[in-house]
């Protein structure tokens, strides 16, 4: 009887021992959703959240969705934790603002999916504090989200990091796509810029070769892009493109040839 009463102890124990661990773990990782209801602008007011539970994302497992139309929302250095969060998803026509002021800052998530702007202004020091993705998703010549940090003439400290860059443009004509901006003074070391997962196609989904030497779009034969990135001060990354685009002759061809073709059909149904 006595081993009975251990072997169904020990169960409650266990029982007993995982459920804080999964209580935790909950607690720990949430997605955030902007309302923006307290009507300050503020990431760190939790009212600003559709969870409202007294927290706004500041955990490395935290998810943080800004929708459409959201306008500027402001983060500033006495919001220490705003790096900390995992994923940043910043849709069209909404900002998010570094505002150091004379502070400092620290950037720590790990992907910003940004349909946006994501920008920063202070004169003191931001610093990034780990690699982080940046994907703008499918943009044109006249739409794509902006990583802007040339109005910031502080200390940007990118601590030899890596930024990985990654979208799908559809282009047409002769041009340039600006995705990053630097500006002011870079410190702790270099960033590198990871651009291999951009893909540029012409607006008939057809693939742009990638001319490895071009610098400007001078230099790109027709049905060629090139990517410039740079870490000095005025750098970042920039999409260069010639894609080809249809002759006003070769629309009236096509539209000939259709004529033609329905003419064609007519008479065979005759």
């Amino acid at each position: 009887m006595k081993r009975r009463y251990k072997q169904v102890t020990m169960k409650k124990y266990i029982v007993i021992s995982v459920l804080p661990f999964v209580g935790l773990t909950n607690l720990c990782a949430a997605v955030y959703t902007w309302t923006g209801d307290a009507g300050d602008g503020l990431w760190g007011t939790s009212a600003n959240w559709d969870l409202d539970n007294g927290y706004y994302p500041q955990s490395g497992s935290d998810t943080a969705v800004i929708g459409e139309n959201a306008g500027t929302i402001v983060w500033s250095a006495g919001q220490n934790y705003f790096g900390a969060t995992h994923e940043i998803t910043l849709e069209k026509n909404s900002e998010i603002l570094c505002q150091l002021g004379g502070g400092t800052g620290d950037l720590y998530f790990d992907i910003l999916n940004l349909y946006g702007t994501f920008s920063a202004e202070g004169t003191n020091a931001l610093g990034f504090q780990r690699d982080f993705t940046v994907n703008f998703g499918n943009i044109t010549e006249s739409s794509s989200g902006l990583l802007d940090f040339s109005g910031f003439t502080g200390l940007l400290w990118v601590n030899n990091h890596t930024v990985t860059v990654t979208a799908n443009a559809s282009v047409k004509g002769s041009g340039e796509i600006e995705l990053v901006k630097l500006a002011g003074s870079l410190a702790g070391g270099a960033v590198t810029f990871g651009t291999e997962d951009i893909r540029v196609l012409d607006s008939n989904g057809n693939p742009l070769v990638l001319n490895t030497d071009a610098s400007s779009t001078e230099d790109l034969a027709m049905g060629e892009y090139a990517l410039v990135s740079s870490a000095a001060g005025n750098g970042g990354v920039k999409i260069l493109y010639a894609a080809p685009v249809p002759e006003p002759s070769a629309f009236g061809m096509l539209a000939g040839l259709g004529a033609l073709a329905l003419v064609a059909s007519r008479r065979r149904r005759k």
